[in-house]
């Protein structure tokens, strides 16, 4: 039995856009954050989705245009679309509004429809190929770009490897973290399964359970094991375990 985390890509990059739903559809603002499936674990995230106030906003706010929290997940490595939400912003009267949304990325790839690549009527131009462009943000005035691994900038035309100066055990892979998470330290080494500790220099706590001899092991269908981590930080990883069938 393994645990799901096992089956997901290593990092995410999730991106949430406030939408008014117009003809065409438009931005009016976006943030984004790098998620880490097998670290990051019921972690809460903050976003502010800010805009203007003008008697423009104020007259569309008061019109049927609705507006809604669109938030979209890509496999950070590949840049393929994972899996989507969308959530409808109540009381548009309002000037400002708390929603609070609790989603779980599955471990398969959700089929979808056709990405939305253009929201706005202005196209996204002058962009990395190895980045994607999901429109245009009208309160920012510029094109929101998913940057893959390495990349940074706008437009995703800047290469940024954080991971030049740190070492890892040829047991585990460097990646950058997400500013959210720790303003101390820009990158972490993701270890390969059975290897732990910070370099990934360390095998993982190995124990081997056998029943005994007089005991048949058709006698019970389940075991309970417990495990219990004490960590001096907050810096809480959620493990993976695999169960092999019972021996002798």
């Amino acid at each position: 039995m393994a645990s799901g985390f096992e089956n997901l890509p290593l990092t995410f990059k999730i991106v949430v856009l406030l939408v008014r739903n117009s003809i065409p559809s438009t931005i009016i603002s976006h943030d984004q954050f790098v998620y880490l499936s097998r670290h990051y674990c019921l972690l809460k995230y903050y976003v502010s989705l800010l805009y203007m106030i003008n008697e423009s906003s104020l007259s569309l706010l008061s019109s049927s245009n609705n507006h809604f929290v669109h938030l979209h997940v890509f496999n950070q490595r590949t840049m393929k679309h994972h899996v989507s939400w969308y959530f409808p912003v109540p009381f548009e009267y309002l000037p400002v509004n708390r929603i609070v949304m609790l989603v779980i990325v599955p471990t398969f790839l959700v089929v979808s429809k056709e990405l939305p690549t253009k929201f706005h009527n202005t196209n996204c131009i002058s962009y990395a190929n190895n980045a994607l462009c999901l429109g245009y943000d009208v309160g920012l005035g510029q094109g929101i770009c998913v940057c893959s691994s390495n990349f940074t900038g706008r437009r995703c035309f800047i290469h940024f490897d954080v991971c030049i100066a740190t070492t890892c055990s040829k047991h585990g892979k460097c990646i950058s973290i997400d500013v959210r998470r720790s303003s101390s330290e820009v990158t972490m080494c993701l270890c390969d399964k059975q290897w732990t500790d910070y370099w990934c220099e360390y095998r993982s706590l190995h124990i081997n359970v056998t029943v005994a001899g007089n005991v048949r092991a058709s006698s019970f269908e389940m075991a309970i094991i417990q495990f219990i981590g004490i960590y001096e930080t907050y810096d809480y990883r959620p493990s993976a375990y695999t169960f092999n069938s019972f021996g002798r």
